[in-house]
């Protein structure tokens, strides 16, 4: 396989090397979840419930606000979701100590157990990876994710650029 050197297609195969390890990742979380060693329903969530459960156990404890404004989506939106996953025992929300007006939510024991039982299965898989592609090519790949975090984490997510330029047609 060669690495491609137009901008463009090297962009596409970053894109579609990280769509694989994402479907890997799920198979693998899927996987885990039908063999019913799971005592929580993961495999009934949607992708957004999947998605905050991720974003909770990465900021937790967190509050609504904070979860909506991680998943750019409205407070009330956020709000209904956390009730939903509260009702099936996979969030607790708390009062904050430090501040008794803020609700704050967490992981259920529950899910914390689940979540982490799936971690360890992917991580696992990642563990057999980096021994296949070996020690060097694996630090290359470290540092090249952190150059990528970076940027990531210091640049405003870029909008999409219309196909149309305003004013045309005038």
């Amino acid at each position: 396989m060669t690495i491609p050197e137009d901008p463009l297609a090297q962009a596409a195969f970053i894109m579609s090397t990280g769509k694989m390890i994402r479907d890997r990742t799920l198979r693998l979380q899927s996987c885990h979840v039908e063999q019913k060693t799971s005592r929580v329903k993961f495999s009934e969530l949607t992708m957004a419930q999947s998605i905050a459960i991720m974003a909770i156990k990465e900021h937790e404890p967190m509050s609504v606000n904070e979860l909506a404004s991680h998943l750019s989506v409205s407070a009330p939106s956020a709000s209904a979701m956390v009730d939903r996953l509260v009702d099936r025992h996979l969030l607790t929300r708390e009062t904050d100590p430090a501040d008794r007006r803020k609700v704050i939510i967490r992981l259920s024991p529950e899910a914390m157990d689940d979540y982490n039982n799936i971690y360890n299965v992917i991580s696992q898989d990642f563990l057999n990876l980096v021994d296949k592609v070996g020690p060097e090519t694996a630090r290359k790949w470290c540092e090249v994710l952190v150059e990528v975090k970076k940027v990531i984490l210091t640049e405003p997510l870029a909008k999409p650029h219309s196909s149309e330029k305003k004013g045309a047609g005038k």
